[in-house]
C-alpha cells in the first residue's frame, strides 16, 4: 500500500489495484467546502467528514468508479476511512458501497 499526500487531502493505492482518494479542503464536499481557497495544506482545518473518489489502477486515465450513482461519496464520515481501506485492499468494492449507502 503507497499514500501520496496533497494540499487538501491525500489518496492510498492498495495492492489490490484501488486508488482512494481523501479530500477535506476549500471546495471539497465535506465541512471545510466553503474555507477560503488560500488554505492549503497545513492551513487546512480538521474535519470529520470527507469526499472520497475511488478508481483502478491502469492504463491512461482510469475513471472514477461509480459510488452509488456518483462518481464521489460527499460528506463521509472520517470514521469510515479505515473500514474503506481495509475493504478496497482486499478487493470488495461491493462493501465499500455497502458503507456508504448505509453511512447516511
Amino acid at each position: 500500500m503507497k499514500i501520496k499526500h496533497g494540499d487538501k487531502g491525500f489518496h492510498f493505492t492498495t495492492e489490490s489495484g484501488y486508488v482512494l482518494s481523501v479530500q477535506y479542503g476549500a471546495g471539497n464536499y465535506c465541512e471545510n467546502q466553503h474555507i477560503s481557497f488560500d488554505a492549503r495544506g497545513e492551513a487546512v482545518p480538521e474535519s470529520e467528514d470527507c469526499e472520497i473518489a475511488i478508481w483502478k489502477v491502469g492504463p491512461g486515465n482510469q475513471p472514477f468508479l461509480d459510488l452509488n450513482g456518483d462518481q464521489v461519496a460527499n460528506r463521509v464520515p472520517i470514521a469510515l476511512i479505515p473500514q474503506i481501506l481495509v475493504d478496497l485492499q482486499g478487493g470488495r468494492m461491493e462493501c465499500v458501497l455497502h458503507t456508504l449507502q448505509t453511512a447516511y
